[in-house]
């Protein structure tokens, strides 16, 4: 996408990943935003959203993808095997889950394709169960790291003047 963009990159950075995160908001969303923050200029809005940009898009990647600890399949499966308290129904629905986002790109087709035929109530209590084990219930495929924290955990330690983050 840099080059795509005609972005330049450091040397220091070419080697290694970087993680680019946009929000976007529509004029309605904007509107009742600056009326609640009591903004009435665009460019006070704009120097709002800058100063606020961590904790909006957290707040937004919160609400967009799941949370807790990626980790791999293996991994994974054996937490929700050995789980405490979560009953046996629900952790069947899990390790299907699981199983269906190993084989599927996207989260909505293997979601769609599981959660078939659950009611509300069994989507919410599966949903719940990876939330109280605080693990995401998409496997880590990446070989050279063992476990990947969630993408707002991650956003949510970045230090603002932060350019870099281990892993």
């Amino acid at each position: 996408q840099a080059k795509k963009e005609k972005l330049s990159i450091e040397e220091k950075y070419k080697d290694k990943g970087i993680l680019r995160i946009e929000l976007q908001l529509h004029k309605r969303w904007l509107d009742k935003y600056a009326k609640n923050e009591g903004i009435h200029s665009t460019s006070a809005l704009l120097e709002n959203l800058v100063g606020n940009s961590k904790s909006l898009i957290c707040k937004y990647a919160g609400r967009l993808f799941p949370g807790g600890v990626h980790y791999h399949i293996g991994e994974l499966k054996d937490t929700i095997r050995n789980a405490l308290k979560i009953k046996d129904k629900t952790r069947k629905k899990m390790l299907e889950l699981v199983k269906a986002l190993d084989d599927t790109i996207s989260f909505d087709k293997a979601w769609d394709r599981v959660s078939k035929g659950w009611t509300k109530k069994q989507r919410e209590n599966v949903l719940a169960a990876f939330k109280k084990l605080n693990i995401n219930p998409i496997p880590l495929h990446y070989k050279k790291l063992e476990r990947l924290p969630s993408i707002v955990e991650i956003l949510s330690t970045l230090d603002e003047e932060a350019d870099e983050i281990w892993l």
